[in-house]
């Protein structure tokens, strides 16, 4: 189950554990909550982090 999560995370960069877990219902897992949660904190989050909008106030 893994893998597929780790496979949907990289397919869907910016997607939260909460959607993933959503399309992995939607694929016919059977999939807990918490162990998805779990495995989330492990993997880590693989998309980079959001850039900052150029100009700002000013």
């Amino acid at each position: 189950m893994s893998e597929a999560l780790v496979s949907l995370a990289a397919k869907h960069g910016r997607y939260g554990h909460r959607r993933i877990t959503a399309l992995l219902r939607a694929e016919r897992w059977r999939v807990s909550a918490k162990r998805l949660d779990r495995i989330w904190q492990r993997e880590g989050p693989k998309a980079p982090r959001r850039q900052p909008k150029p100009g700002g106030r000013g």
